[in-house]
């Protein structure tokens, strides 16, 4: 499945290495990646994640038993998530950030 979508995660994925990356665009890239590893269709309006986890929640409630550790994160769990991704990088990367912006 990765493979199928390594150009359009390749465009999102540059906005991790952009030092100058603001936050919004972050937050913008990481809902996008997380929602198409949750089965989110490139397309599809269900990229914006709390839609794309009513989705899936939809789908797994049908079935007898249902995990919700299988739920994709929120869109504000995946903002945090990518921000914390962003500075990881940029550490790796070399480049001095304060942590606390």
């Amino acid at each position: 499945m990765l493979a199928k979508h390594f150009g359009y995660f390749r465009e999102d994925m540059t906005v991790f290495l952009d030092k100058n990356a603001s936050e919004e665009a972050i937050g913008t890239a990481s809902e996008k990646i997380i929602a198409i590893l949750y089965g989110a269709k490139i397309n599809d309006t269900c990229l914006a994640n709390n839609k794309c986890r009513f989705i899936c929640f939809a789908k797994q409630f049908k079935k007898s038993t249902f995990t919700p550790s299988c739920l994709p994160p929120t869109a504000d769990a995946a903002r945090l998530h990518g921000k914390r991704v962003y500075y990881q990088i940029q550490q790796w990367y070399e480049q001095t950030l304060n942590p606390l912006e």
